[in-house]
């Protein structure tokens, strides 16, 4: 299973081993038995998603968050301006 988010804490990166859901938030946490947890606020839009980091804790420790990655069944072009995606 990929990661949603992974934290960086010194200077390695940590996958989260729990994790729980409400309507458009997300609390992550036990990133291999730290104490470290993020919230992600969800926002959904006509066309994507947006996910957005609101808390960090303890914050001190964290040097760094990782998005995704994501798997996509993604098989056109899309964007000319930023990237290309296949």
């Amino acid at each position: 299973m990929r990661p949603f988010l992974c934290v960086v804490e010194e200077r390695e990166s940590r996958k989260a081993l729990s994790s729980n859901r409400k309507r458009h938030h997300a609390h992550i946490s036990d990133f291999r038995r730290s104490k470290t947890a993020v919230d992600v606020a969800v926002a959904v839009k006509p066309t994507h998603l947006t996910f957005e980091v609101v808390q960090a804790t303890p914050v001190d420790a964290i040097d760094g968050v990782l998005w995704g990655p994501y798997p996509t069944s993604i098989s056109a072009t899309v964007g000319d301006i930023v990237g290309v995606v296949r």
